[in-house]
């Protein structure tokens, strides 16, 4: 019976951190909603969180279920104590969560702080550059991509330019691949990698 209760509580932990990286995926997109990005690195960002989420929410109705049935054998026997520790573990989750939600709201200002602090640091030639160029192009600065302001162009790559000491290195973007370009002044640009990107299928929920 003893293992049993252990059982259930090892269960209970389990949901509780996946409940918990649900909370922290749910607010990963709403921030990335707000980044001005190009709109389909943002869907496709977002629909790989949604993934993820769909995954968690299959897990922790399997955990439900399962915690009935090891719960079920020990109900009769054990009414009092089981209410005892089920208000004293949700006191306990309920102070962890204010914790993790205070830790979680100031890494959110100091990443935001760090973006700023980046954009502010842009060279003015790139500013104004981003301000003629379009969507589909645009540059990375310190980790950072910031992307054209006019209407990006149709059945077009995207294209970022990185600097990296004497080198530009040029990222060509497409549907199906991820190519890195490098240029030295004037010299033509040398392939220096290249992957296949993977094309996810979504299946929409019918509930």
């Amino acid at each position: 019976m003893e293992n049993r209760r252990d059982n259930v509580n090892s269960i209970d932990a389990e949901i509780n951190h996946l409940y918990k990286a649900q909370e922290r995926d749910n607010v990963s997109i709403e921030d990335i909603k707000k980044l001005k990005l190009n709109p389909n690195i943002i869907h496709e960002k977002i629909d790989e969180i949604k993934n993820r989420i769909n995954t968690r929410e299959e897990k922790i109705n399997n955990l439900i279920d399962k915690r009935g049935r090891t719960e079920r054998g020990e109900i009769n026997n054990f009414v009092l104590p089981k209410i005892n520790v089920a208000v004293e573990v949700k006191e306990v989750v309920v102070k962890k969560q204010q914790r993790e939600n205070e830790n979680s709201d100031y890494s959110i200002r100091k990443q935001f702080e760090i973006f700023k602090s980046i954009g502010n640091s842009l060279p003015e030639y790139m500013v104004k550059n981003l301000s003629e160029m379009p969507n589909n192009k645009g540059y990375i600065h310190r980790g950072c991509w910031f992307f054209g302001k006019l209407q990006p162009e149709r059945n077009q790559p995207q294209i970022m330019f990185e600097k990296k000491g004497r080198f530009m290195n040029i990222h060509e973007i497409t549907e199906y691949e991820y190519k890195i370009y490098q240029k030295i002044g004037k010299e033509p640009r040398k392939l220096i990698s290249k992957r296949n990107r993977v094309k996810r299928v979504m299946f929409k929920r019918l509930y």
